[in-house]
């Protein structure tokens, strides 16, 4: 009998300066995504170690490729075409 596997998803939208209202202070928008990032890096190590597997989809593969190779880390990634509509001061 074939084992089931679950695929476990995360997701980061990337648009510059798209939202400034966060519940945590950021100097740049780097800063946030990488804040994101870490999470989602921590994440993907639990369920891994779970033997569980994790795919982050995002927008802009190459800039979070980018931001991973300047906090040291790797994580699976998938682009996607997606769009987002983040109203003005939303706070989140």
């Amino acid at each position: 009998m074939m084992k089931k596997s679950i695929n476990f998803y995360g997701l980061i939208h990337y648009k510059k300066n798209e939202n400034t209202k966060l519940n945590f202070k950021s100097s740049s928008d780097q800063e946030k995504i990488i804040v994101y990032l870490k999470n989602a890096i921590l994440l993907s190590n639990q369920l891994n170690n779970k033997g569980f597997n994790f795919t982050l989809l995002t927008n802009n593969k190459n800039y979070i490729n980018r931001l991973l190779k300047k906090i040291n880390c790797k994580i699976k990634i998938k682009e996607i075409k997606f769009k987002t509509l983040v109203r003005k001061n939303t706070h989140f």
